[in-house]
């Protein structure tokens, strides 16, 4: 039989610039996806709060209104990506308290009509009462 000669293998110290490159390409694509993700989780966040923050509202006007009293509202200041409009000394006699979104391309807007007892969302030129649905058209 014949003798086979093996090369002895050299050490590898370091990655390959292909596996290097691949690395990268793959990171890159995972990070294209996550990002945006991350963003919209961010923007359903912030309106969520100002929703439930305009729902308090709406909660302590009506106990107001059935035990004749007057509710203290300037407990509430601006909620990250929001300004409060409309609180005031007169709390809830106020027409109209809303919840304004600083991006309004970005985030939708909430209004109470406090003589209505009606909570509205505003949001790309659509507006309604189906407040949850208005979180799904966020990321849309």
């Amino acid at each position: 039989m014949g003798s086979y000669k093996f090369k002895e293998s050299k050490k590898n110290s370091g990655f390959s610039l292909l596996e290097l490159v691949i690395s990268i390409a793959v990171l890159s694509i995972l990070s294209a996806i996550a990002i945006p993700s991350f963003i919209c989780f961010q923007n359903k966040s912030k309106a969520t709060a100002a929703m439930y923050l305009m729902q308090k509202i709406k909660k302590i006007c009506t106990i107001e209104e059935s035990l004749n009293t007057n509710a203290n509202l300037t407990q509430f200041s601006d909620i990250n990506g929001y300004e409060i409009k409309g609180i005031s000394k007169d709390n809830c006699n106020d027409l109209v308290i809303v919840a304004q979104a600083i991006e309004a391309d970005l985030l939708p807007s909430f209004e109470y009509k406090v003589n209505d007892e009606e909570l509205i969302f505003k949001y790309k030129g659509m507006e309604g009462t189906n407040l949850s649905g208005c979180l799904g058209l966020i990321c849309g």
